[in-house]
């Protein structure tokens, strides 16, 4: 018994890092999952205020709600926060690949509270983003309080990330497979339990608070599928894939449009209005959706169109693919414009409204046709189509929506719809909507392995600043008397306004040096050259890589705004590469 309990001790002093871990993780998945009760607490709470009104009766008062609350919103991250609060999930994502896990503090509560006075007055969002992003804040300060290795720190972030979407869906496994998926964490046995962990504790939260039932009201009539039917399944991902190209690229060009609005003033009052017109068509577009998501679900999906100015039009059949295609759209846009002009969400709470939506409304007009399709399979399999699509995440879709239906009986479906949607989106758009903006900032998200550490190395660990400049002018004889204590073989030439007008070797300066005769008025710029290759400071750390490997060069100049800011070496830059490696690796 002695000898059982000392390997054990043994077994605990060996492992206590990852212990500690492990224990952290249990604990980060229960505050992640009292963080998401909190915030869909809130958010109940303001539409159940809201609701006594019966605005939703009242036409034109309704859509000024949604635009209230983004403006409540702005004012409060500018007059109390004072700081950018990012953008969720491709927050973390920067996070995680630029700033070794360091996620700022404001954002443990900055995310929570803005997204509820978004999302609770009506803006078209989810909740998601913001709870993930509270949640891997939670996890980075915690850990930097702790003081624990980068690689640590990014575990604890994805056990976060895993246990806000436990505790949102009721899906635990779709949590795991959410922070390996899309934050793109290793896939190992040391990363993988401790997600388990956080997204185990993180549901038992939900459970206790909101009961184990699940999220969507599902009434199931039919839990198998015709394998005739498979080839429609493949149609709806088609379907599927052409609605997330749809929504990325809305979601990306007005973020673009949005961006170049000097006026912040103006970018409110643009974005606002838009949110306000596609609430006063569509007042079922406010909010997350989820009620008319699960009306879909359970075959209902002329509930969307309640109180619109299309309602008379909803009993006639033939126009339902028609009215859902503007449904659809117009959740796209008003999405997109509700987080551009400063509204704090997510966008996988619409993605599961569009998917449902598009899936029903295929549904009902192949029944017009004389196919015989369950509704209800179809708006769940359309939901996993969009998450496949616009996030990039098609294991996360099909695991989701199969712990959403509380069985895997459609495991099948699911598959072939993300794939299929997955791989449409792929053909137009590499970058998912949640990498888009990293990417537009010169970060490079991959899952190559060695591709992911470079490009985490930042070039103001590589630049190095002790080469010796001249001047142009700067004559052969002056030349001879700087050498005496140069350890460098390269020679930047600068001219007055710093900028590098060229450069020289010791090779190529070594004749010139060594036999004085006939050169004594010959000067440096007599014998520079422009350099093949220069690097930009906002270059990426693979476009810099690349730059060694075409040139064959050894050191290569940097320019910062047109000016010399100094040199990096190939040898420097493998062994910063190398260095950081042995940084981000446990014990």
């Amino acid at each position: 018994m002695r000898s059982i309990l000392n390997t054990f001790a043994e077994i605990i002093k060996t492992n206590k890092r990852y212990l500690r871990i492990l224990l952290l993780s249990i604990l980060i998945g229960a505050i992640v999952g009292i963080a998401a009760v909190a915030i869909k607490g809130g958010v109940k709470g303001i539409e159940h205020l809201i609701s006594k009104f019966n605005l939703k009766e009242q036409g034109f008062l309704y859509p000024l709600i949604p635009i209230l609350g983004i403006v409540v919103t702005i004012l409060f991250v500018r007059l109390i926060i004072k700081n950018n609060i990012g953008a969720g999930i491709s927050n973390v994502l920067y996070a995680i690949n630029k700033q070794k896990g360091r996620i700022k503090r404001h954002n443990i509560f900055s995310s929570l509270l803005g997204s509820i006075i978004t999302v609770g007055f009506g803006g078209s969002a989810g909740l998601e983003g913001p709870t993930i992003t509270t949640g891997a804040a939670i996890g980075s300060n915690i850990g930097r309080i702790l003081r624990l290795k980068e690689k640590e720190l990014l575990i604890l972030i994805g056990c976060a990330s895993a246990g806000a979407i436990s505790s949102i869906f009721k899906a635990p496994i779709a949590g795991v497979i959410f922070a390996i998926e899309v934050l793109l964490l290793e896939l190992t046995l040391t990363a993988v339990a401790p997600l388990i962990l956080a997204s185990i504790s993180s549901v038992l939260i939900s459970f206790i608070f909101f009961g184990q039932e699940s999220i969507y009201t599902l009434i199931l009539t039919d839990k198998t599928y015709h394998l005739s039917n498979l080839l429609l399944y493949a149609l709806l991902g088609i379907c599927s894939g052409i609605a997330s190209v749809c929504f990325s690229s809305i979601y990306k060009k007005y973020n673009d449009f949005s961006k170049k609005i000097s006026s912040k003033s103006l970018k409110i009052v643009i974005g606002t209005m838009i949110v306000g017109t596609g609430i006063y068509l569509f007042p079922s577009l406010a909010g997350e959706g989820f009620q008319y998501t699960n009306g879909n679900i359970n075959g209902e999906v002329d509930d969307v169109f309640n109180n619109s100015i299309f309602e008379r039009l909803k009993l006639y059949g033939g126009h339902i693919l028609f009215l859902a295609t503007i449904v659809i759209v117009t959740k796209m846009i008003i999405t997109s414009a509700t987080l551009a002009s400063g509204g704090v969400g997510g966008v996988f709470a619409p993605s599961l409204f569009i998917g449902s939506t598009l899936g029903i409304s295929i549904a009902k007009s192949l029944e017009k046709i004389g196919f015989g399709i369950d509704r209800t399979n179809f708006a769940l399999a359309g939901m996993a189509g969009l998450i496949a699509g616009v996030i990039h995440a098609p294991l996360t879709a099909i695991f989701l929506v199969a712990e959403l239906t509380t069985g895997y009986y459609l495991i099948v479906p699911l598959m072939i719809v993300s794939i299929t949607s997955y791989g449409m989106v792929k053909i137009f758009h590499n970058e998912s909507i949640y990498t888009y903006q990293l990417v537009q900032k010169g970060l490079v998200i991959t899952r190559h392995k060695d591709k992911a550490t470079i490009n985490k190395l930042s070039i103001s660990r590589i630049i190095e600043n002790d080469f010796l400049t001249l001047s142009p002018d700067c004559s052969i004889d002056e030349l001879h008397g700087k050498l005496k204590n140069v350890k460098r073989n390269v020679f930047p030439i600068i001219d007055e306004s710093k900028e590098l007008v060229g450069i020289l070797t010791l090779n190529d300066i070594r004749k010139y040096v060594f036999d004085k005769n006939n050169h004594e008025d010959l000067k440096v710029g007599d014998i520079m050259y422009y350099p093949e290759a220069m690097v930009d400071y906002n270059d990426s750390i693979e476009d810099i890589v690349n730059k060694f490997e075409i040139s064959k060069h050894y050191n290569i100049p940097v320019l910062k705004n047109g000016e010399y800011a100094g040199c990096i070496s190939k040898v420097r830059l493998f062994e910063t590469y190398r260095n950081h490696i042995k940084e981000v690796s446990c014990k």
